[in-house]
């Protein structure tokens, strides 16, 4: 733990493991696994063409951090709580678990693209990339697709790959 250091962009939720410019060589264990074929693969097929690696960065989100309300006009808006990220035609989140991952232990969660998509049509475009309460998720879930969303949890055993596009 005394090796890690909050994000240096105001995001006190998200904390970056710092590497050692040795540690983004191409031979070196990170960088490797990035282009590993188990990872490459599936990314590939996705994406329908060979994918860049833009970065590899390893970030922890610790339970230790309150979250702030999620009202419409807070603008402490965090990456916890739903959101889209930034536009893209396609994109490839790789998350690899290094602990074993609960449901109770804070897991990345998705709303699956059809749901998310008809959920941001029914917010329109203003909203677009606004973070929601899950209570306001849920209430256009509800409004927009006449019933819950789906809610998918990467959870697993250490070692468990997940494979996201937050776009």
């Amino acid at each position: 733990r005394d090796k890690l250091e909050r994000s240096g962009a105001g995001k006190d939720y998200l904390v970056r493991v710092p590497c050692a410019p040795e540690d983004l060589e191409l031979d070196s264990p990170l960088v490797r696994l990035a282009l590993h074929p188990s990872i490459v693969g599936p990314a590939s097929g996705y994406l329908g063409a060979l994918p860049v690696l833009r970065e590899v960065v390893l970030l922890h989100s610790p339970n230790d951090v309150p979250l702030p309300t999620a009202e419409p006009d807070d603008t402490e808006y965090n990456s916890l709580y739903p959101h889209i990220d930034e536009p893209a035609d396609r994109h490839m989140r790789v998350l690899l678990h290094v602990l074993d991952v609960t449901d109770s232990s804070g897991p990345f969660t998705l709303v699956p693209g059809q749901d998310s998509d008809r959920i941001t049509d029914g917010l329109g475009r203003a909203r677009y990339l606004n973070r929601l309460s899950d209570a306001a998720l849920f209430a256009e879930g509800r409004k927009s697709l006449g019933r819950d969303p789906e809610i998918v949890r990467a959870t697993g055993p250490a070692g468990t790959v997940t494979f996201a596009d937050s776009c």
